[in-house]
């Protein structure tokens, strides 16, 4: 799989011009469906660090027997000023971006499991590396039949950095880090103390069911 990236890599220089920069990023948090049918595409909502102006985004996919990884990076074009330090590109400030990758489908002779992982800091995320460890998220099940009919939707398993935050009624909230809409936090299903406010990276799975003035609820299954 190295050898396929770099020739990706390779294409994308020679066709934007070879000053042009690829500059690697990591991946913050990562959701995705906790169960799938073999060969069946599904989407991955990725919130990622984005250098100062880096562009076309590339996911880093790759795709093996054991598990799916993501190497996400951008593209900075040469002469590029970042706006807020008015220095030629600054991979040090730092946006999100939140997107998501569709993930073509997974083959599977017997019902198994692969592993999600991604380019990852291991202690915090607040800077982009050149060498970032493939951190492992978590897992997605692979099926060899179909859902019956009338299953509810499987969860959406989910792991990364957030911070929780206790509001004024008790309710704790849980905010993948960088996501500021309403509509990104979720209701902590299990809170693991009576702390008002903390940060970590966390893995658990996420349930479309909405308390506390959510839409979503996410039970913590680890945090550190």
């Amino acid at each position: 799989m190295r050898d396929v990236s770099s020739v990706v890599l390779v294409s994308l220089l020679a066709a934007c011009g070879s000053d042009t920069q690829v500059v690697p990023s990591y991946v913050s948090w990562m959701d995705w469906p906790s169960e799938v049918v073999r060969g069946s595409e599904f989407t991955v909502h990725l919130v990622v660090g984005r250098p100062c102006v880096g562009r076309n985004f590339q996911s880093g996919q790759m795709l093996d027997q054991s598990a799916v990884t993501y190497t996400p990076r951008f593209l900075i074009d040469p002469g590029s000023v970042c706006p807020l330090t008015l220095q030629l590109f600054d991979v040090d400030v730092l946006g999100i971006l939140d997107t998501a990758d569709v993930v073509p489908g997974l083959p599977a002779d017997f019902p198994r499991t692969y592993e999600m992982r991604a380019a990852s800091s291991v202690y915090a995320n607040v800077a982009v590396f050149d060498a970032l460890p493939n951190r492992t998220f978590g897992e997605i099940t692979v099926r060899t039949t179909l859902f019956p009919p009338s299953t509810v939707a499987p969860p959406r398993n989910a792991a990364g950095f957030a911070y929780a935050q206790r509001d004024s009624t008790g309710c704790m909230r849980i905010t993948p880090t960088g996501l500021f809409a309403p509509r990104a936090a979720m209701a902590l299903e299990n809170p693991p103390d009576t702390t008002g406010t903390w940060w970590a990276f966390v893995r658990g799975y996420i349930q479309p069911v909405a308390a506390c003035g959510a839409f979503r609820t996410f039970h913590l299954v680890s945090r550190n």
